[in-house]
């Protein structure tokens, strides 16, 4: 806890920030990324080329098949920097009474303050860095008007291979023999791919839905008859057609045929995260698909030391008016196979209208 100014330790910041409250986001939840906290400004993955094969039967006492390793290669990547700073002016806490009390307010207490705000908004950035690795492109740097990416770290160029082709579904409102399992067959397809790239089934699939694309989905006949079926109050209508007395709001996520689709709505100001009309299929559950290196940060007292997921620091102003407050995160979260990442889009069908 915070006692004293301004004697506040880098050390004692920095656990402070890193006991705020963390609102990581949906992603954050899927708790997809492993850790790892590095003392360089470089993440350093080591892959090796292995592949199973199946070992052939020989006759007993015959020369054994011979073992072929793949090649080995080392990867480095530069983990990218987010500092952010605040100024808290001695006259801004003078005479100010503490929220909700009638004392007046304390130096610590605005400091705390200010570093849940300054924790905040690193919680967006990673989201968005996470987003970014999920996707295949960590995108560190956009454009504050217009949201264009300005600065990314390409992974499928940094692993050398070719992003995987864009899936398209299609949908209808109305069911059909023309229609049926088109939904399903796309989905299988989209496993299957994944399946080549890890050698396995994934134990989980996970589509993060942009609010076009779940709009469109939530009313595909396929969907929309397999959702009410499974269960009645998450539609407005129950299985024989009629009404529910208390129909309840759409959900956010629902299962079908081994993925679980999730709206997702991220967004700073009017800077969307993922664009509405598309949805990003990941596998989840597969060891060290997804980490996340931590540096340290670029101050005397962390030089090569293991990174920590954030950092603080203060500085007084000149005469004690005041203090200038710092918070920093150094981490770039990667996925090691981003063959398997696939990003999907859809067309509509709609019936046509009748004849009047």
């Amino acid at each position: 806890m915070l006692q004293h100014w301004p004697e506040w330790s880098v050390t004692q910041l920095t656990a402070a920030i890193n006991q705020v409250p963390y609102v990581p986001g949906i992603i954050g939840t899927l708790n997809l990324f492993d850790p790892r906290p590095g003392s360089l400004t470089t993440a350093t993955i080591e892959r090796q080329g292995n592949s199973l094969a199946l070992v052939p039967a020989v006759p007993r006492g015959a020369p054994p098949s011979a073992n072929i390793e793949g090649g080995r290669d080392i990867l480095d990547l530069r983990i990218p920097h987010f500092p952010i700073n605040d100024t808290i002016l001695a006259d801004e806490v003078q005479d100010v009474r503490a929220f909700g009390r009638m004392d007046l307010q304390s130096f610590p207490v605005v400091v705390q303050q200010r570093l849940n705000s300054l924790g905040r908004k690193l919680d967006a950035t990673l989201e968005h860095l996470r987003l970014g690795a999920v996707r295949g492109q960590v995108i560190t740097r956009v454009n504050r008007d217009t949201g264009a990416p300005e600065l990314s770290v390409n992974l499928f160029d940094a692993f050398g291979v070719v992003a995987p082709s864009t899936v398209g579904f299609e949908f209808s409102t109305v069911g059909g023999s023309e229609w049926l399992g088109l939904v399903t067959t796309t989905i299988n397809g989209i496993i299957q791919t994944m399946e080549d790239e890890l050698g396995a089934s994934p134990p989980g699939v996970v589509a993060l839905c942009g609010t076009s694309f779940w709009n469109a989905l939530m009313v595909t006949a396929e969907v929309r008859d397999a959702v009410r079926y499974a269960d009645a109050s998450l539609l407005v209508g129950n299985a024989s057609g009629g009404p529910i007395a208390n129909p309840q709001p759409r959900p956010q996520s629902f299962q079908y045929r081994g993925v679980t689709f999730i709206r997702y709505a991220g967004r700073v100001g009017a800077y969307q995260f993922l664009d509405p009309a598309t949805a990003q299929f990941i596998p989840v559950g597969v060891p060290d698909l997804f980490v996340e290196a931590y540096a340290p940060a670029d101050y005397i007292e962390t030089v090569n030391t293991p990174g920590l997921p954030r950092y603080a620091k203060q500085e007084p102003l000149d005469f004690g008016r005041g203090a200038m407050l710092e918070a920093q995160m150094n981490v770039l979260p990667i996925c090691t196979q981003p063959r398997c990442l696939i990003k999907a889009t859809f067309s509509m069908e709609t019936p046509n209208e009748p004849t009047p």
